[in-house]
């Protein structure tokens, strides 16, 4: 996605999907043909060349310099033959040398950029409105695809090639059987909406889906291969006596920052699911879309064959990525021996060398499952432990219990508490602590009702059932509370397009400081082991989180919170001033290394000088200042992340990096569940590379 290219529209031959790629870069930057090989400044045409010619009031485009650089001469530097150099794709030295040296010009050079981009966003409008009128939608449900048959009688010129992958889209919407293309029932209702063409049978619809999939998978690579940073996330599924392995992908859109997903592979695993054939899976699958060196992290469950193959094969350990051949009792040897029993090592080595060596990228824990071992073993350890809290919540919920079991097995029970309190109880799904937090909110919506608390008053009467007391509803409040927040951090790191890995530790952080002042406001009494229960379980099990400098890094780069939610650690067992420090030096290294900040303006044959920084241009400020003005500035409350959040296009680029990784599973879990439901209920008759192109289809966008 870094060059451009020029683009032949003569109408000479057929556009290719290639070619079509190549027409929507284009339109990134200014193409490039006009560049020579020997890096001197050349311009053909003006007005054709410049990207900015909305600002030529202001600077003076003089051409290009290299593949990538622009020169200008500012209108307003009065006797100035000083250049100034800006990348194709950004006009952010321009803007800081009108800010710096013409701050009474800043506000109208700014009129111009953002009248410019209000004009071009109105053009792709309307070329994107006429674009969709002329496309007609492809039908995903089956009565869609009823009027669609109607139009097909209408129109003649539908080919069957058409017709067929019209019916393949219902087919992968709806996740149907492939059996039911043959049946005499679907067969006849084909022939009786579109009588002018021949039904599909299923070895064309097969056809048909196969072409799809190689298509689909064919741009998903193109795609990934000009993506820079890729994050996975894999989980494995068991249903018929059949183990399976799913892997997502997600990145970052370069252009808009915000987040992209697709499926990779959902792919039957024969055999023991060991470590060593799971990272076998996971290398083939990046093999496969050619994306092992772009992967930044991979995010699994707390699985212990997932977290062995990482520990064993991951490159984050110069010892990872091959196997150990030999025990800790025959790695400490001494170093002044000079025996070696050779009939002891020749089998060893042997055997290393038959079996295989696979490469993992770094890897991340899901979040999600992480939390909920803390909303389910830490606050179980407190509901077993003798005292008055454990008899408090005992009664408590033996009550409620009583209830939502009335109600799920008696017609009679549900019909008396929909007429009491106006609609029935939300009966909880035991095994998830946050489906009983939403049965508890719930209860207490009814509780703040004094006609609905009476009516249930009268529904326990009834039933003579237990009445729910005062000191009920008291601990009830208390402890949704104090698990509140839980629920809360929870959603926000399975929100898929915003699941950034900055969002993280700010997340965490920010819980830490609500059950903190939720302890020192003095109004949790009952609850107030488990409140201690859920911080305890917070800090341990995300301690590695909290000292993960690419987390650190991740938050400090996100323009929504930078490094303003290390406040809320004050109090905890953590050491602030250090975790501060360690982003600062990170970003900073990081664009020392990568950024050619202090070389945009110096001659090609001083850009690598030891004393390029003295060739700087005025007003250029130095990393760490910027870096000390943009954590300045404070986070900015906005949902979106756009380029002007960033000081430059290095630390855009820092922040894309970092904040690929994804903290949780829930994209592959939706999907895994999916082809679990689709399995149980029926099948669809699919052989596994069948199945496998449902799911890629279905998920694929």
């Amino acid at each position: 996605m870094a060059d451009c290219f020029e683009v032949d529209n003569s109408g000479d031959g057929p556009t290719t999907p290639s070619t079509r790629r190549n027409i929507l870069h284009s339109s990134c930057g200014p193409s490039t043909s006009a560049t020579p090989n020997d890096g001197s400044t050349r311009v053909r045409d003006e007005s054709a060349q410049n990207p900015w010619p909305h600002l030529k009031k202001f600077w003076k485009f003089l051409g290009y310099k290299g593949s990538n650089m622009l020169e200008f001469r500012c209108c307003l530097c009065q006797n100035s033959l000083k250049k100034i150099s800006a990348n194709r794709k950004s006009n952010f030295n321009l803007k800081r040398h009108i800010l710096n040296v013409h701050p009474n010009k800043a506000k109208e050079h700014q009129n111009c950029i953002d009248a410019a981009s209000k004009l071009s966003c109105k053009r792709r409008s309307s070329v994107s409105k006429s674009t969709s009128v002329e496309k007609k939608a492809k039908p995903k449900k089956l009565n869609e695809f009823l009027c669609f048959t109607q139009e097909v009688e209408k129109d003649k010129k539908i080919s069957q090639e058409t017709y067929e992958k019209k019916v393949m889209a219902v087919f992968i919407e709806n996740m149907l059987p492939l059996k039911m293309v043959d049946s005499s029932s679907f067969q006849d209702l084909l022939k009786s909406f579109v009588p002018i063409k021949n039904p599909i049978s299923r070895h064309s619809l097969t056809t048909c889906i196969e072409e799809k999939y190689s298509s689909s998978k064919q741009l998903l690579k193109e795609i990934l291969n000009e993506v820079p940073y890729i994050a996975t996330t894999a989980d494995l599924w068991s249903c018929r006596n059949k183990s399976y392995i799913g892997m997502t992908c997600h990145w970052i859109d370069k252009c808009t920052f915000e987040r992209k997903y697709s499926v990779l592979a959902c792919r039957q695993i024969k055999g023991r699911l060991t470590y060593d054939t799971l990272a076998k899976e996971m290398d083939a699958i990046y093999f496969d879309y050619q994306i092992g060196n772009k992967v930044v992290r991979t995010t699994t469950d707390n699985g212990s064959n997932f977290t062995r193959s990482f520990k064993v094969f991951a490159i984050s350990n110069p010892e990872q990525g091959k196997k150990s051949y030999f025990t800790k009792e025959e790695e400490d040897y001494d170093d002044d021996e000079d025996f070696v029993n050779m009939q002891e090592i020749l089998p060893i080595i042997e055997e290393a060398q038959e079996s295989e060596c696979y490469v993992l990228p770094k890897h991340i824990r899901c979040a999600g499952h992480t939390l909920n071992l803390v909303g389910t073993v830490d606050t179980e350890n407190v509901f077993c432990q003798p005292g008055a809290f454990k008899s408090i919540y005992k009664n408590a919920f033996e009550k409620a219990e009583e209830l939502w079991n009335n109600q799920s097995s008696s017609t009679k029970a549900a019909s008396l508490i929909k007429d009491e309190i106006g609609g029935l109880l939300e009966v909880p799904n035991v095994t998830s602590w946050k489906s009983v937090l939403g049965s508890v909110e719930k209860l207490l919506e009814i509780f703040r009702d004094r006609n609905h608390l009476n009516g249930l008053n009268r529904v326990c009467s009834s039933l003579k059932i237990s009445r729910i007391d005062t000191d009920d509803i008291n601990f009830f409040q208390e402890y949704y509370r104090v698990m509140k927040p839980l629920s809360q951090v929870l959603d926000i790191i399975q929100c898929a397009s915003k699941a950034y890995l900055g969002v993280l530790l700010p997340s965490l952080a920010m819980t830490l400081k609500h059950l903190k002042d939720l302890r020192e406001s003095g109004s949790i009494e009952v609850c107030m082991e488990l409140l201690d229960a859920v911080i305890r379980g917070i800090q341990t099990r995300f301690s590695a989180q909290f000292e993960d400098i690419d987390c650190i890094l991740a938050s400090a780069t996100h323009p929504q919170f930078k490094l303003a939610w290390l406040s809320c650690l004050e109090g905890f067992n953590y050491n602030v001033e250090l975790m501060e420090r360690k982003a600062k030096y990170g970003i900073i290294s990081f664009l020392e290394a990568k950024s050619t900040y202090h070389c945009s303006s110096v001659n090609d044959d001083l850009s690598d000088n030891f004393f390029a920084a003295l060739y700087a241009e005025d007003g250029e400020e130095s990393i760490a200042m910027m870096l000390q003005n943009y954590l300045q500035v404070g986070p900015v409350p906005k949902q979106t992340i756009s380029e002007e959040d960033f000081p430059n296009e290095q630390f855009a680029d820092l922040f894309i990096k970092l904040n690929t990784a994804i903290p949780s599973t829930a994209a592959i879990d939706g999907m895994l569940s999916l082809g679990k439901d689709v399995l149980q209920s029926q099948g669809l008759g699919l052989s596994d590379k069948h199945f496998e192109m449902f799911i890629f289809l279905k998920e694929f966008h």
